[in-house]
């Protein structure tokens, strides 16, 4: 079975709105957010060249123009379809690379390029520089395309979450090729606290928005977007003054402990992104 690596790992949220059969507690909604709602021309993005971590790479710069919040925005260029097999040859390298990932039946022509970043980019003109790394299908990893194999590429899909006006998160994509949008079936309560046992534990997370990602009896994971290093470190403070001192693992990027009942909780900063991912469980 092949594994899925992405540039800064699984889009949580993603994975929940495409296997909501993994917990019976995740709310499935009727969706009120409409296609003729969202129009490709809200979202302005151009490619450059440029340097990512010292080495040469190419971004995406993506702003939101719209009239909604969105967060995740993820861009699938695929090959040409004028693209001949012989200047597929820059891409030898990569599938030799990656031979133990691809299948027997899986060719060249499945590479692309995936710009993916799991932040919140709030509208009015808000933007975000999002990395392209090689891939293949929905799948990348941390390859940085060269300038030949950049050339032969062009765009295929758009996908993100857009957060409705009725507090609910939306999966929505745009095809480039037939230019057309199209929402999953699925939606998600946004800023919606569990009432499980478990999640009155700890106080209400911090950030603009919050989706719960998992909801039982003895378990709670929940995604943040908005969450500035103070939001963070006074959420921190609050763990600690409920009781979450025990073998206790703070940093500036993640903090783990646990309470005198043996609840754990840990939490993954990512200030970049200025996002918040939390898990809280007994032990």
């Amino acid at each position: 079975m092949r594994n899925n690596f992405y540039i800064k790992g699984i889009v949580v949220l993603f994975l929940v709105l495409f296997s909501v059969g993994c917990s019976k507690n995740i709310p499935i909604l009727n969706k009120s957010l409409n296609v003729k709602d969202l129009s490709i021309s809200d979202f302005d993005w151009s490619t450059e060249s440029s340097k990512c971590f010292s080495e040469n790479c190419y971004i995406v710069s993506f702003t939101n123009n719209s009239n909604y919040d969105v967060i995740s925005p993820k861009f699938i260029f695929k090959v040409k379809d004028d693209v001949s097999d012989e200047s597929l040859n820059v891409y030898d390298g990569f599938m030799q690379k990656y031979n133990w990932y691809l299948s027997d039946e899986d060719t060249v022509r499945g590479v692309t390029l995936i710009g993916y970043d799991d932040s919140l980019i709030e509208k009015s003109k808000n933007t975000r520089k999002i990395i392209f790394t090689v891939g293949f299908d929905d799948t990348a990893w941390h390859d940085y395309p060269t300038d030949e194999q950049f050339a032969l590429m062009e765009p295929k899909e758009l996908s993100l979450g857009v957060i409705g006006k009725n507090n609910k998160l939306y999966l929505a994509y745009y095809n480039f090729v037939d230019k057309t949008w199209k929402l999953d079936e699925n939606t998600m309560n946004v800023n919606d606290w569990p009432a499980s046992e478990i999640a009155k534990k700890v106080d209400k997370i911090v950030g603009k928005y919050f989706m719960v990602t998992y909801n039982s009896e003895d378990r709670i994971s929940v995604q943040s977007y908005g969450v500035t290093n103070n939001d963070y470190k006074d959420y921190v403070e609050k763990l600690k003054s409920n009781g979450f001192m025990n073998d206790l693992d703070y940093s500036s990027y993640s903090f783990e402990a646990k309470d005198n009942d043996g609840n754990e909780i840990e939490l993954w900063y990512d200030e970049d992104a200025l996002s918040l991912s939390m898990r809280l469980c007994k032990d």
